[in-house]
């Protein structure tokens, strides 16, 4: 967590599936296992300025470590 060096706490209980986001509950359970990161694979946020897209990485990356 420390070689992180995450700007703040946050968590994925947080987040809330919405479909304004375009996220959907299954899409955010499939995220929190953190398989993907055993497989190499990628994520990629888009969205609007204020969207939370920092927010839900922050989130992931606590989750994962």
């Amino acid at each position: 967590m420390r070689s992180a060096r995450f700007r703040y706490s946050a968590s994925l209980q947080e987040i809330k599936a919405d479909s304004k986001r375009n996220l959907s509950g299954e899409q955010l359970a499939l995220i929190s296992t953190c398989d993907w990161v055993n497989k190499a694979e990628n994520l990629m946020f888009t969205g609007p300025t204020g969207g939370g897209k920092s927010h839900l990485a922050l989130a992931i990356g606590h989750q994962c470590c």
